[in-house]
């Protein structure tokens, strides 16, 4: 199968954690690309030579990509194209309340369809077309070192009036929690923009006297593009901003608030108090 191309920040990203000391499987892991791609990068780098503790410039970013994306992409076997033309008949068989075995399938294929391909081929294409029997992904909760993670997420406060639009707005407020100590800090914003995310995180830095080492955020719209269990994709402006701070990200997955249990915890400590209805006699 063609490996994936990279773009230029996609590259910067991979060695701006090559640099910081993450191995080839944790940069696949962080990024959502292939164990292979990144070795296939990581090697690259070698002939220019590049130090594994540098950063490289867009220069040598720009003579990597041409070393790796010169590589003739190679054409799909004729077996490959016989298993694709029958997709939507094998995900069907797989998707049954009672799924069929994939020997079961290839049988059929065989018998039914006149299918040449193996077994073999059959197998690789259902689990990297179809992503069958593809693991779940295991989440790691570790106890991490001082200063190392920072959960971030928001919270709706309920309404305030805003003198600058003369109306009631929504109040938010960003609430950044380092998962050592429990350290909380809270920023109130009537918006919920990269623009307001970045600001309430550089106060947040000023505020604890230091930057985290990586932040584990909710997968708010400010901040990731596309929401992926492997492969998140960030905000293009907030990207930047995570490697001109020298930040890495680490997003929770869609509706798992245990990912990030230590600042779920602490939204409700932003509210203010609420007063209970005075009970009619």
């Amino acid at each position: 199968m063609p490996y994936r191309e990279l773009i230029m920040v996609d590259i910067k990203e991979m060695f701006r954690r090559r640099a910081a000391g993450q191995s080839a499987r944790h940069v696949a892991r962080a990024t959502g690309f292939d164990r292979k791609t990144v070795g296939r990068y990581f090697e690259a780098a070698t002939t220019l030579p590049l130090p594994c503790d540098r950063e490289p410039t867009d220069e040598e970013i720009h003579a990597i990509a041409q070393r790796v994306q010169a590589r003739p992409v190679p054409d799909t076997s004729e077996e490959w194209k016989e298993n694709g033309t029958h997709r939507a008949r094998i995900e069907a068989w797989l998707a049954q309340p009672r799924p069929l075995k994939l020997t079961k399938i290839h049988v059929l294929l065989k018998r039914d369809h006149g299918v040449s391909a193996s077994y073999g081929t059959l197998r690789r294409f259902a689990m990297e077309e179809l992503a069958w029997r593809k693991k779940t992904p295991t989440v790691r909760v570790a106890d991490t070192e001082s200063g190392g993670i920072a959960q971030v997420d928001f919270g709706l406060m309920g309404g305030l009036f805003d003198p600058a639009t003369q109306r009631v707005r929504n109040l938010w407020v960003l609430v950044v929690t380092l998962a050592y100590s429990r350290y909380q800090f809270v920023w109130p914003s009537f918006e919920q923009t990269t623009t307001a995310v970045c600001a309430g995180l550089d106060t947040a830095w000023k505020f604890f006297g230091a930057m985290a080492r990586v932040i584990l955020p909710d997968n708010m719209k400010a901040i990731v593009l596309r929401a992926d269990e492997l492969a998140v994709v960030l905000v293009p402006a907030f990207l930047d901003y995570t490697q001109t701070r020298g930040l890495f990200v680490d997003a929770a997955r869609v509706r798992s608030p245990k990912d990030k249990a230590r600042v779920e915890n602490h939204v409700a400590y932003g509210k203010p108090p609420t007063h209970p209805r005075t009970k009619r006699r």
